[in-house]
């Protein structure tokens, strides 16, 4: 087969609900000059939307070739073609090492040792990718997820958004998939992979039920709703295959002798039965479900919110540094906003909520008249992605920003309240979100290093000095504030009422206010936000007006959790929700850092900050603030057999590079204590 690179096609030509392969051999046959009866199939390898001259957009392809007259034409048609943008098609196959000779891989680190099998602490996106290898390769693993399966976790967690007590072990955090199961499902990187791992990822995706397009879009994405069913269905391969996933069992302790891992301590919890507990001859279990694992190698996949599991890592006295992240605040603007500014075009002019039948995709019928060359012709809900330096040299950014998505409850510790961003596959809500969030450095939170006489937040003696969880107080200490100022809710305000709060507090005067009319959309927004009293609302059809700023102040939370037929409008938060005082979440620093950093913003894209958008806060946990440190072989400083992985161990953000983390992982537990550098080096 031959690779073709750069197929330009006007989008506007572009159906969207017919494969583009059925669409695309006209397209290829011109590029190529040839006629189209020569080209027997196209694959696509890669797609993206160009609107770099919008308007004017186009959908620019990259696809293999094979030709009706197999390769003999294939070879003369190279031989004279000139075009740089056709090749060979030529990709990298991901190869497990030792695969083809597993017995002595597997040797010196397990069968020479009476069978112990690896540990993997966390059954997120590198919990579940290293899994998935050592069990495919025979290694049996045994899996601990402190938090419930997917079936359990989502009824949880929807319990918990309507407004029950939260579960501080089965939530938005803990649970199987991680916190990467109730997010935008995002698998785009920005690492470099020559091995092949991010193709295994997508391949292993695509096996258990992910949608085939993951495999060539340029921005590739799940969806939350399709994640948790491909997740689950990777965990019964595991377990097929001869491994183990324990639910709702922590790991408590780490045993260590003469440098080497020896065995693990862990804590089940009571939705374990008796029957669940595994009949294992390295198991032992004391009647108060607290028991030990002998093993003589761990995977540290905890994630970035295990913060009872760092406190006991650092006081087992395993290497970890603290490590700069960043904190802010969600902020939500109307898709349509989103979708004209990125696109050029009017959002009028496309009706991506209707399929063939009518129906809206989440069930609410909507115009059964409508034009369907629009709808096949749609284009995918905008997204963004933006960067500013501020005055003060710290830098300001969007982060996991959710094209037609919800802002969600994603707290996981009584009386601290964090969220974050979420979208469905179909990405159709309405709403777009992200995080504006600011760097934050080491420095910044030395205000909340503990000396050995001070209380620790989980209740543990601190050493003397810095400490290195000084990070996550720093953000325990946000998410207090924003818990007390929101009374348990997600507290949500408006950027009008936001500047006009920090602009009394500091100098603004290196920045300057939106225009003050309301933006295009703005009864939308606030109508939006389900069943919020609105002065003067006669119905659905009379959104009324927003009420004033003392009002808001006055509002009861409002479970947002599913869509009501008879509102025009859809949710935008996934939990209880308060109009409170987010502008006394951060720090007077980072406040003024996000006014500066809006204000650049909106001068890229036109309405991203007028005044009556929202804040939601706090977005405090963009990435780990500590790192587990780890030597060339992927090994924990000092201690053998123990291997941080992950997002949690500093060593990845956000799914995809996490997964890739989790594979690397299962190659050197693969290896044991030997390992080839030219290979690893990849």
């Amino acid at each position: 087969m031959i690779r073709v690179y750069e197929i330009k096609v006007a989008s506007e030509n572009v159906l969207r609900n017919v494969p583009f392969e059925e669409q695309l051999i006209p397209f290829v046959a011109k590029k190529l000059r040839i006629d189209d009866s020569e080209i027997d199939s196209v694959i696509v390898k890669r797609h993206a939307i160009d609107a770099r001259k919008k308007p004017r957009l186009f959908d620019v392809f990259t696809v293999d070739v094979s030709f009706r007259n197999g390769d003999a034409f294939e070879t003369a048609f190279l031989k004279k073609c000139k075009d740089k943008d056709v090749t060979i098609a030529a990709d990298v196959p991901y190869v497990f090492p030792g695969a083809g000779d597993q017995d002595e891989a597997r040797g010196d680190s397990f069968r020479a040792k009476d069978g112990l099998r690896p540990v993997i602490a966390g059954f997120g996106p590198a919990g579940i990718f290293c899994a998935y290898e050592l069990a495919l390769h025979g290694y049996r693993p045994i899996v601990l997820e402190r938090g419930a399966d997917t079936d359990e976790r989502m009824k949880d967690v929807t319990a918990f958004w309507k407004g029950e007590p939260l579960k501080t072990e089965s939530n938005v955090q803990f649970g199987e998939g991680g916190a990467g199961a109730f997010s935008d499902g995002k698998l785009n990187s920005g690492i470099k992979d020559k091995s092949g791992r991010i193709q295994e990822v997508l391949r292993v995706l695509v096996e258990h039920g992910a949608p085939e397009e993951i495999l060539y879009e340029a921005m590739p994405h799940i969806g939350t709703d399709l994640l948790r069913d491909v997740v689950k269905r990777i965990r019964e391969h595991v377990i097929a295959l001869g491994g183990e996933v324990r639910f709702q069992t922590k790991l408590t302790g780490i045993e260590v002798s003469n440098g080497r891992v020896c065995a693990v301590t862990v804590s089940q919890g009571d939705g374990c039965s008796d029957s669940f507990f595994p009949k294992m001859s390295h198991c032992t279990r004391p009647p108060d479900s607290h028991y030990r694992i002998e093993t003589d190698t761990v995977v540290l996949a905890i994630g970035h919110s295990a913060r009872d599991t760092f406190a006991m890592l650092r006081d087992a006295g395993i290497a970890m540094e603290q490590k700069a992240f960043a904190v802010g605040l969600r902020v939500l603007h109307p898709q349509s906003l989103i979708d004209e500014a990125q696109y050029g075009v009017k959002p009028d002019s496309v009706k991506r909520d209707v399929k063939s039948d009518g129906v809206k995709r989440d069930g609410v019928q909507r115009e059964e008249d409508c034009d369907m060359q629009d709808w096949e012709r749609a284009l995918p809900p905008a997204s963004y992605k933006l960067t500013h330096k501020t005055a003060s040299g710290r830098g300001v950014y969007s982060f996991c920003m959710c094209p037609g998505g919800y802002v969600v409850n994603a707290s996981s510790e009584e009386g601290m309240l964090c969220v974050n961003g979420m979208s469905d596959h179909a990405r159709d809500s309405g709403s777009a979100n992200s995080a504006i969030v600011v760097q934050v450095r080491p420095a910044d939170f030395a205000a909340y290093r503990r000396c050995a006489q001070g209380a620790a937040a989980d209740g543990s003696n601190a050493p003397e000095g810095d400490d290195v969880l000084a990070g996550m107080y720093f953000q325990q200490e946000l998410e207090k504030r924003a818990y007390e100022i929101g009374q348990g809710a997600v507290p949500v305000e408006t950027w009008g009422e936001y500047f006009e709060a920090v602009s009394c507090a500091g100098d603004t005067s290196s920045v300057s206010f939106a225009d003050s009319s309301p933006s295009r959309g703005s009864l939308d927004l606030i109508g939006s936000i389900k069943d919020l009293p609105l002065e003067g609302a006669q119905g659905p059809g009379d959104l009324g007006s927003a009420p004033t700023g003392a009002e808001r102040r006055q509002v009861e939370p409002q479970a947002t959790d599913e869509v009501s037929p008879d509102r025009l409008a859809i949710p935008y938060i996934k939990g209880q929700y308060r109009f409170a005082a987010v502008h006394d979440i951060l720090p007077a620093e980072f406040n003024q850092c996000i006014i500066e950093g809006m204000n650049a913003f909106g001068k890229k894209i036109d309405g991203f900050d007028s005044p009556d958008m929202l804040l939601a806060g706090v977005e405090s946990r963009t990435s780990s603030p500590v790192r587990i440190v780890r030597d060339e072989t992927m090994q924990s400083l000092f201690v053998k057999g123990l291997y941080p992985a992950g997002e949690g161990a500093g060593y990845a953000g956000g799914i995809m590079s996490a997964a890739v983390d989790g594979i690397k992982v299962a190659e050197r537990v693969s290896q044991g204590d030997r390992y080839s550098d030219s290979f690893f080096s990849a």
